[in-house]
């Protein structure tokens, strides 16, 4: 079995006091409706700057 691992990325964007926070959408599947921070993940064919 091959082991498949997910990178996932947060951060925090911060301007003069103020944070950035994203909601996501009524429709998602998962945690329709709530607030976080920026973030993603990483696919095996990108580096971790791109």
């Amino acid at each position: 079995m091959k082991d498949n691992i997910v990178v996932v990325v947060k951060g925090v964007i911060e301007n003069k006091g103020r944070v950035l926070i994203l909601k996501r959408s009524d429709a998602d599947k998962v945690a329709a409706g709530s607030w976080e921070t920026v973030g993603g993940t990483i696919r095996q064919t990108k580096g971790i700057f791109e």
